[in-house]
């Protein structure tokens, strides 16, 4: 079971796979079975029942490709063997069970008929940080753990009886220490058949909570001298949740109670590291830190360049009765990375770093040619939120610099100083036989005061290559052009000595993309037209942002011109275009020693002579409250055109989980549609016309203007507006563990102020909110009501060129989601979103 079995045929069969369903039958009937063709191969896709014989017949009129039949009716016997034993824990490495929801690991297991053995061992708050790098050691040593046991030999346990038997190396449970219960559990009582059994924790919790190292062997795991018979899983049984944001001066950590999801006060909170050590085998750990969560169950717990390398660190958190981790290391949950904590940082980041933009005049080069290495160096220094960018500091700034061939011979070598500008320049003359391939530059600053790290590098390409022999231009004729008419090009390929390449051979193509035009004199309004999947005959598709309109072959002619005109289509269906489009010809001409050379032209194409922009009186409104929609018709040149219609329509975004085709299957996802909810009327002017529309739900709603030109022709425009309030949804459920985070504009001036509003995937949080550049600059509790929530953020001097906003929220447990197909939707939950603002 799992495998797709298959027909062989000598030569590959030209029947469909709507015709192979008649010529090939499977007995017994096999559920969801589906018959595809690939080349000389008939694959049967379907849920074959392991332990089955099934009988496979093919009529004798299947055809080849060749229209050679099949000589007679053929049947073969399939049999399916027994399922592959499997065991599945339901975690991978790390897992966390609530305490009040039970203490029982549920493990889901097929054909381990063997009894197996279980190891679990009450792990230590100080053990804690060595534990996890033996389960990280022991998953990457990949079947040779020689230098695991080295490493862990102090803390290796005597085996137990039950395992003493047991072949090859033993479980990573023999590296744990603490106390320890090992046992016989049966997993599987009938074949074939997935069972799911639990392995309950409280024979060494004995009723309270805390982590425990799960080790499983079973026998019959070991199918071969390389599988693996053990499996194995951290797991903390606690009511403790802990968050943290962190950077290298500070760890903000929130304690929250999983079940209500309500911040812990008097909670004690320790920082681990692993110990500095020039011993490569050292796994010892040290005490850092000790405190205590605030009123708002949150505490500040110093960084790594307090406290100092080797990350990772380790948070443990305890109250009376249980205990909690969370190991803070490079990679965070929201996908953000602080290098310093990773399993090998061995320095603390410095305050002050090199900026450098390397690069030569160009690439590649010949043999003999001269290289031209030129490099601008600015320090970078401050703290967090007040980074500033300088000239570098020193006296007597100088460039020490190596070159190296691709074999890594050295070839070129120096020093040359850095002037006023911080600018500095690299003359390396190839030889007329050097060897081709990429070569290396790399430089050291000498002089600079508070820089420590200052390597620079760059790398470039000598290579032997032939110059291109002839040009190719092409040409559109001068606009403006509209949908429906045909683009007259002229295709010319010349000679770089100045001949008309005639009768050269040409291929070009046409392509139409989604375009974007936005008429002069009117900042504010939104020309754009969005483009949205939709469902389409039962299944759910995309517009295509490219398709291919025509292409074709051709010759040049004794000028060097090939004219074509091929037509600019709108296109059809869900490809239509309701705004401009962008149309790019390319044509590629080949010369007599067959050197290929293409041009390209980008044309601009118009829907009508008209454009609407569209501008709402807010970006964000709460629920219940009306918006102004203002809106302008335009010519191309943003002349206003008075005296159009104009109707703006209002529909609301969400998601939904539907059936779906696709192919010949049908499953379930989640689709986003649109529901017409209100519109107005107005008419345009010399001034902006504009009306109101009322929007009673929360939610994300996309405007629709639409007006007709002179030619009958609707013309569209599209903006949008976020409605906050108690009902707000997230507007795209694939994203549920995300926090929907916009400003109220793209960009800001010094003096400003920014609206951040955020969105959270579920109700009723609480969480941490940070503005970060560099690091944390500021940071603080927060309290969501409802689903939505706004900050503001003063502009200032130091928040050039950009800075971050960021969020984190956690949820406690709740009542299961009706209708929700996702297990235990009720389920204590955390969501993340961090934002770019410039």
């Amino acid at each position: 079971p799992g495998y797709t079995p298959q027909i062989q045929f000598s030569n590959r069969l030209a029947s469909d796979e709507k015709t192979l369903k008649k010529l090939i039958t499977v007995r017994p009937a096999v559920k969801d079975l589906s018959i595809r063709n690939y080349g000389e191969s008939i694959y049967l896709y379907g849920t074959f029942a392991p332990a089955k014989t099934y009988t496979v017949s093919v009529k004798r009129n299947a055809m080849d490709i060749y229209e050679q039949r099949l000589g007679a009716n053929w049947t073969g016997k399939l049999k399916i063997l027994d399922a592959t034993a499997e065991m599945h824990l339901p975690a991978y490495r790390y897992g966390v069970l609530e305490s009040k929801e039970g203490k029982e690991l549920e493990v889901e297991t097929i054909n381990n008929m063997k009894a197996g053995v279980v190891t679990l061992v009450a792990v230590k708050s100080d053990d804690i940080l060595r534990v996890t790098g033996l389960i990280r050691d022991y998953y990457w040593s990949s079947g040779n753990y020689s230098y695991v046991g080295k490493r862990y030999s102090k803390f290796t346990v005597p085996t137990p009886k039950l395992l003493e038997k047991v072949p090859g190396i033993p479980g990573p449970a023999t590296y744990v220490p603490g106390e320890r219960v090992t046992f016989v559990q049966k997993f599987n009582r009938k074949k074939n058949i997935h069972e799911k059994s639990r392995i309950n924790l409280n024979k060494v919790l004995k009723g309270k909570g805390g982590m425990v190292f799960v080790q499983i062997y079973s026998p019959d795991l070991h199918t071969n001298r390389w599988s693996n018979p053990y499996r194995w899983v951290m797991i903390q049984v606690t009511n403790l949740g802990i968050t943290a944001r962190y950077d290298d001066d500070r760890i903000i950590t929130l304690v929250t109670d999983l079940s209500t999801g309500k911040p812990i006060k008097n909670a004690s909170v320790t920082l681990y590291k692993r110990k500095n050590s020039k011993d490569y085998y050292n796994i010892d750990t040290d005490f850092l830190w000790k405190g205590e969560t605030d009123a708002h169950g949150t505490v500040v717990a110093p960084g790594i360049r307090k406290k100092g390398p080797k990350g990772p660190y380790m948070l443990v958190v305890s109250d009376k009765k249980q205990t909690a981790f969370l190991s803070i290391d490079s990679y965070g949950h929201d996908y953000g990375y602080v290098s310093s904590y990773n399993w090998y940082s061995s320095t603390i980041p410095e305050r002050t770093t090199l900026l450098s933009h390397v690069f030569s005049d160009r690439n590649p080069y010949r043999p003999g040619e001269n290289v031209k290495i030129t490099g601008i160096l600015r320090q970078r220094q401050g703290e967090a939120g007040a980074r500033q960018v300088v000239p570098v500091d020193g006296k007597d700034i100088k460039v020490e610099y190596v070159i190296k061939d691709p074999r890594g011979q050295e070839v070129a070598k120096g020093d040359v100083p850095l002037d006023s500008d911080g600018v500095f320049a690299v003359d390396f003359s190839s030889r007329p036989t050097a060897m081709t391939g990429y070569y290396y530059f790399t430089g050291k600053l000498k002089g600079a005061t508070a820089i420590k790290t200052s390597y620079i590098s760059l790398s470039f390409q000598i290579a032997a290559y032939r110059a291109p022999e002839h040009t190719v231009t092409v040409k559109t004729e001068e606009g403006p052009w509209y949908f429906g008419k045909n683009l007259k090009t002229k295709i010319t390929g010349s000679y770089t000595f100045g001949a008309p390449m005639s009768d050269a051979k040409v291929e070009w193509s046409l392509r139409r993309y989604q375009g974007y035009f936005n008429p002069p004199k009117n900042p504010g309004f939104s020309f754009y037209v969005t483009y949205q999947g939709r469902m389409v005959d039962g299944q759910w598709k995309y517009p295509a942002y490219s398709k291919l309109v025509k292409e074709g072959k051709g010759t040049l002619n004794d000028k060097g011109v090939l004219e074509v005109a091929p037509p600019l289509e709108q296109g059809k269906g869900i490809d239509k275009l309701h705004g401009p489009g962008s149309f790019i010809l390319e044509a590629t001409v080949y010369d007599v020693n067959r050197q290929a050379i293409a041009g390209r032209s980008t044309t601009l194409v118009h829907l009508s002579d008209l454009y609407l922009g569209l501008k709402p009186g807010r970006s964000y409104i709460k629920a219940g409250e009306k918006v102004k929609v203002s809106f302008v018709a335009v010519n191309h040149d943003g002349k206003r055109i008075p005296a159009k219609s104009v109707t703006v329509t209002a529909y609301l975004r969400e998601s939904k989980e539907k059936k779906v085709k696709s192919g010949r299957y049908y499953s379930s996802r989640w689709i986003t549609e649109e529901t017409r909810v209100g519109s107005c009327k107005g008419t345009t002017g010399a001034e902006p016309g504009s009306c109101e529309i009322l929007f009673k739900k929360g939610g994300y709603y996309t405007l629709k203007g639409t007006l007709k030109d002179d030619k009958g022709r609707q013309v569209e425009s599209h903006s949008g507006i976020y409605v906050y309030g108690k009902d707000a949804k997230l507007h795209d459920k694939n994203k549920s563990k995300s926090i929907v985070i916009r400003a109220d504009k793209n960009k800001y001036e010094i003096g400003d102020t920014a609206t951040i509003h955020f969105t959270s995937p579920f109700k009723d949080a609480v969480g941490l909110y940070a503005v970060e550049q560099g690091g944390i600059i500021t940071w603080k509790n927060i309290q969501f009501k409802g689903t939505s929530h706004t900050e503001k953020v003063k502009i200032t001097q130091g928040s050039l060129p950009n800075f971050y906003v960021s969020m984190v929220l956690v949820r406690g447990r709740v009542k299961p989601e009706k209708g929700s197909k996702e297990p235990d939707s009720g389920r204590p939950k955390f969501a993340h979103g961090r934002q770019s603002i410039t």
